[in-house]
């Protein structure tokens, strides 16, 4: 009689579980079939849609309303193209990322563009051409594009980002061997288009310098990293 009445109680307590995991899947609208996630949060799932096929989308998308935008893609003539796995963050419902403009150019490779969104928003336009995200470039057309190796976003809101030059416009890891390492940080002033714009802040540009050892102090207020095999440190922009 005991042993029935364990195994009873067992059923009803998995019967219970199914209605709170269908709950839970319906209040995530970010879901797709056949999708692959490249990160993700409570608040967000960013995800490349049916990678299958060639050309995938790079999707952001709020998990409580469904608000969706798309993290590089067409525009007219030229060509924005998401940076890839490591160069992008979250925090919340904040998103930041850097995109390539024209990644295959004739004469010279493309600027590099750090972007920084903040989800909901309605519509499903490029993020780039949404009101409420903004762009800034972190890097001129050179002989080759950077490559994102790190990049973080402060609770105040400032990106901090470490970049190299690229090993070749087809592959967004850093050249071997590995040459001076750019550590940005850009406050909100540096996404605001009128009078309160202020360029983002180069807190290193050198050679030795480890760009996945980029890391924010426990405040959030100093960016360090290693640099010929000692620490580093910098306050960053607010405002």
């Amino acid at each position: 009689m005991m042993r029935a009445s364990v195994v009873l109680l067992g059923i009803v307590a998995c019967s219970s579980l199914v209605p709170a995991l269908h709950a839970d899947a319906r209040s995530d609208r970010c879901a797709r079939d056949r999708s692959v996630t490249i990160a993700a949060n409570a608040q967000v799932r960013v995800y490349r849609d049916r990678p299958q096929l060639e050309g995938a989308r790079v999707i952001a998308c709020h998990r409580a309303t469904g608000s969706k935008t798309r993290l590089g893609s067409p525009l007219a003539d030229t060509m924005h193209q998401f940076g890839g796995r490591r160069a992008i963050a979250l925090r919340g419902s904040t998103i930041a990322y850097t995109m390539l403009l024209d990644p295959f150019p004739e004469e010279s490779s493309g600027a590099t563009e750090l972007v920084r969104v903040r989800l909901p928003f309605r519509g499903d336009g490029p993020a780039f051409r949404s009101a409420p995200a903004a762009s800034l470039t972190i890097s001129e057309s050179t002989p080759r594009a950077l490559a994102t190796e790190r990049i973080l976003i402060a609770p105040g809101g400032t990106v901090v980002l470490a970049a190299c030059q690229a090993r070749s416009l087809l592959y967004r890891g850093c050249a071997r061997p590995l040459g001076k390492v750019r550590i940005v940080a850009a406050p909100d002033s540096a996404f605001l288009p009128d009078q309160r714009f202020r360029e983002p802040l180069v807190l290193a540009n050198a050679r030795g310098i480890d760009p996945r050892s980029l890391r924010l102090s426990p405040s959030g207020t100093h960016a360090g990293w290693t640099e010929r095999g000692r620490r580093r440190s910098a306050r960053l922009p607010t405002g």
